[in-house]
């Protein structure tokens, strides 16, 4: 049997770079089970999908999109929960039909090895730091 592949579009908010990582995805109770180990994939535009090692599925937590929280969203995606809410409804608009029965999960995923030419690419990311105090 071949490892199961999990496919991004898009390395959000850094994350392939990490041990661990989170994705939001449709629910498929038959796909993500605790203990499996995935193919991570990275898309690339106009170039061939970057193998980007394996990750084990350590946690899955099922929800609905009104219980996404700035906290889920900042962490999985660095955009706030409306933007993140936004974000899913345009990926999904062709296979979503009714949001408030749909259920998602939010996967939690611990790379078995960690690639150094991953660890050590060059991060486009851009943080901006608060400067207000927190109290």
């Amino acid at each position: 049997m071949s490892t199961p592949r999990i496919t991004f579009n898009h390395n959000w908010n850094g994350k392939l770079f990490c041990t661990c990582f989170t994705s939001l995805r449709l629910r498929n109770d038959k796909k993500y089970q605790n203990g499996t180990t995935f193919q991570i994939i990275l898309n690339k535009p106009g170039k061939n999908p970057f193998n980007a090692g394996e990750a084990i599925l350590c946690d899955v937590r099922h929800l609905y999109i009104h219980q996404i929280n700035d906290f889920m969203a900042m962490i999985d995606t660095g955009y706030n929960r409306e933007e993140t809410v936004k974000m899913l409804q345009t990926m999904y608009k062709n296979i979503v039909t009714d949001w408030n029965t749909q259920q998602l999960s939010l996967l939690l995923f611990r790379r078995i090895q960690v690639d150094k030419s991953i660890a050590n690419a060059p991060k486009t990311i851009t943080y901006k730091a608060s400067t207000s105090k927190q109290a």
